[in-house]
C-alpha cells in the first residue's frame, strides 16, 4: 500500500478525532456552566427555602448558648475572686466577643432572604429556557477560546458577551450574536499557524476533555447537588425537618438551663471590693 495514502488516511482520522473532541469539550463546558450558573443557585435556594428557617433557628440557638457560656465564664471569674460581678463590663466584653457570631447570623439570614427572592423571581418560560441553553451550546462550540485558539479580538469579545448574556438569561442577546455568526462556519484548525501538529492538538484536547469531566464530577459530588434528588422526596424533607426540630428542642433545653445558672450567678454579692 502506498505510504502516502496511509499517512493521508491517518491525518484525516486525526482531524476527525480533533473535531469530535472539540465538540465534546464545548458540550462539557456548556454543561458545567449550566450546572454552576443555574442549577447550583437554584438547588441552594430550594434547600434553604425547604429547611432554611429551621437551620437559622439552630444557628441562632448555638450563638445564644455560646454567649451564655462566655457570660458564665466571666461571672465565674468574679465569683472565684469573691467579688460582685460588674455586669456592665461583662456586657461590653460579650458584645466584642460575639461580634463575629452575630455577623454570621446576619449572613445566614441574608442567604435565606436571597434564596426566597431567587425562587420568587420570574423565570424564563420552558421553551425560552431550552432555546437559551441550545444557543449557548452552539455559541460555545463556535467561540470558546480553548477550542478556537486563533480567535480575533472581536471574536474573544463576542464570547465574553455570550457568557454575560447567558448568566443574565438574556435570550435576545444570544439570538443577536447567533444571527451575527450565521453563515460563518468558524474553523480555526490552522495547524501551520499554531506551530503544533494534529497529533499534539488531539492529545491536548483529550486532556481538556478529561479535566472538564473531572470538574463536573467534583461539582456534582458536592453541596447542593448531593441534595438534588432528596429535595424532591417529601419523606426525606419531612425527616430532615424532624431532625432539625429535635436539635432545636435539645438546644432550647440547654439554653434555658444556662440562662437559669447565669441568672443566679449575676446575683452574687462578693465580700471583696
Amino acid at each position: 500500500m502506498d505510504t502516502s495514502i496511509q499517512l493521508s488516511s491517518y491525518s484525516e482520522d486525526l482531524r476527525r478525532e480533533y473535531r469530535r473532541l472539540r465538540r465534546q469539550y464545548a458540550d462539557l463546558v456548556a454543561r458545567f456552566d449550566h450546572l454552576y450558573l443555574f442549577e447550583k443557585p437554584y438547588l441552594e435556594a430550594l434547600y434553604l427555602q425547604t429547611v432554611g428557617n429551621l437551620i437559622y433557628e439552630v444557628l441562632e440557638l448555638k450563638v445564644e448558648i455560646a454567649e451564655l457560656q462566655y457570660r458564665r465564664q466571666l461571672l465565674q471569674a468574679y465569683i472565684n475572686r469573691d467579688e460582685t460581678p460588674d455586669l456592665a463590663s461583662i456586657d461590653i466584653e460579650i458584645e466584642i466577643k460575639m461580634e463575629e457570631y452575630n455577623e454570621m447570623l446576619q449572613e445566614e439570614e441574608e442567604r435565606i432572604q436571597t434564596a426566597k427572592a431567587y425562587l420568587e423571581a420570574k423565570a424564563l418560560p420552558n421553551e425560552d429556557a431550552e432555546e437559551l441553553k441550545r444557543l449557548y451550546r452552539l455559541l460555545v462550540k463556535r467561540l470558546h477560546p480553548d477550542t478556537h485558539p486563533n480567535q480575533s479580538e472581536r471574536e474573544k469579545d463576542l464570547f465574553l458577551q455570550v457568557q454575560t448574556a447567558y448568566r443574565l438569561c438574556d435570550l435576545q442577546k444570544l439570538r443577536e450574536i447567533t444571527m451575527l455568526l450565521d453563515g460563518k462556519d468558524i474553523d480555526y484548525e490552522q495547524i501551520q499557524s499554531s506551530g503544533l501538529d494534529m497529533e499534539t492538538l488531539v492529545n491536548q484536547m483529550k486532556e481538556r476533555v478529561a479535566m472538564m469531566e473531572q470538574r463536573i464530577q467534583a461539582l456534582e459530588a458536592d453541596f447542593p447537588f448531593t441534595y438534588r434528588d432528596k429535595l424532591n422526596d417529601p419523606v426525606w424533607v419531612e425527616n430532615e425537618k424532624q431532625e432539625l426540630q429535635q436539635q432545636i428542642d435539645e438546644l432550647t433545653e440547654e439554653r434555658d438551663h444556662l440562662r437559669r445558672i447565669v441568672e443566679v450567678m449575676q446575683e452574687y454579692e462578693g465580700t471583696r471590693k
